[in-house]
């Protein structure tokens, strides 16, 4: 189950889009999770990243899991709006691509190493591709 809650809503997010990456995202990965996708705006977004992770400045995207199986994905709808101008593509896709990592940091990976953050960003690209989108 996926429930999406816009606090900022500069950036068209599609319920249907979401709810189709996160499904794939967990049947490929053989889950099943209860989703919350906050989208916010840059001071939101430091909060929780302050919250979450003691870092005091904004940022794209923080996954907070409340279980085995329930999390919270909170993606920065501003700076998806500025990297998605820089990158030339929608910044819709660049939000997805923001909710796809946060995702996958829940389901176990992570992004440490360049390596490991290499596998990442390609996982990401590829279920993004699947549902029409090109980014980074």
């Amino acid at each position: 189950m996926l429930e999406l809650q816009l606090q900022e809503r500069s950036v068209r997010c599609r319920a249907a889009e979401a709810q189709r990456l996160v499904q794939q995202i967990l049947r490929s990965e053989r889950r099943r999770m209860d989703l919350t996708v906050t989208v916010v705006d840059d001071a939101a977004s430091r909060r929780w990243n302050r919250r979450c992770l003691g870092h005091d400045w904004s940022t794209d995207v923080v996954a907070q899991a409340y279980g085995a199986n329930e999390g919270e994905v909170v993606v920065n709808a501003c700076r998806a709006s500025r990297e998605a101008r820089k990158r030339g593509h929608p910044a819709a896709a660049e939000l997805l691509f923001y909710i796809a990592h946060g995702l996958l940091h829940l389901l176990g990976y992570d992004d440490a190493t360049p390596k490991a953050r290499e596998k990442m960003l390609a996982l990401q690209s590829r279920h993004l591709a699947r549902l029409g989108h090109v980014v980074h």
